[in-house]
């Protein structure tokens, strides 16, 4: 399974770090952290949820939309939401792919 994340701030902050999209590739996890996705993605239903979610249509201050996309064998399906997400097992997916992307954005830098 291949997740790419994309953020994207509606306020008057702006961090190109965290606009660039970062891919996360499962088979490069530890097997429980691609099983605790795995199992994330089913219980939030993540293929039957539609585009856009309800939070995401409102645009607050200072809020983040991400745009989530998800590929797994010949389902791709991307998502555009909020944070919060206003679902709780959306949230906890949310939460733990943006610690994931975190992760491989400071794997990616440069050792100073």
């Amino acid at each position: 399974m291949v997740i790419r994340l994309v953020a994207e701030s509606t306020g008057v902050a702006y961090f190109p770090g965290l606009a660039q999209p970062v891919t996360i590739d499962t088979s490069e996890l530890s097997e429980q952290e691609a099983e605790d996705l795995q199992r994330l993605v089913d219980e939030a239903g993540f293929f039957d949820l539609p585009s856009i979610t309800r939070m995401a249509t409102r645009r607050l201050p200072d809020m983040w939309l991400y745009c989530l996309t998800v590929e797994e064998g010949s389902r791709c399906h991307t998502v555009h939401l909020t944070d919060p997400a206003g679902d709780p097992t959306l949230q906890t997916l949310l939460d733990v792919v943006r610690h994931e992307a975190e992760a491989t954005r400071q794997a990616s830098r440069p050792a100073d």
